[in-house]
């Protein structure tokens, strides 16, 4: 294995566990797909700052919130990837609140989308 792709692997499983570390009871499916998030940028996991993201998510939602599910973990690492968290939060829950003002149905599949769309957005 060439040694760029050793020292990318390396990466993602450093940073696989150190989501594990810091989130032991959410989806371990999810973990891999976080890690990644990371590994794809060619930064280490910042726990701290994953923290924090998850104390702006459970400030601002309810513990119901759709924000709160299986992609709690996929949101709050983008959050905390990006330069500004709490911007991009409020970025991604315009556009959710936009879509279902257009009778796209909530669920966490709208959370996603929202996700996909604030990163693409120019």
């Amino acid at each position: 294995m060439n040694q760029k792709l050793q020292e990318k692997c390396q990466l993602f499983v450093a940073n696989k566990e150190a989501i594990e570390k810091n989130f032991k009871w959410e989806s371990s499916y999810v973990m891999p797909a976080c890690g990644m998030l990371y590994t794809e940028k060619d930064v280490a996991v910042q726990s701290e700052k994953l923290l924090q993201c998850n104390d702006i998510l459970k400030k601002e939602t309810s513990v119901f919130s759709n924000f709160r599910g299986c992609v709690k973990l996929v949101f709050i690492s983008k959050m905390a990837l990006s330069k500004h968290p709490k911007a991009y939060f409020d970025k991604v829950v315009q556009i959710y609140n936009l879509m279902k003002k257009h009778k796209i149905s909530a669920s966490e599949y709208t959370v996603l989308a929202a996700l996909v769309i604030a990163d693409n957005d120019a």
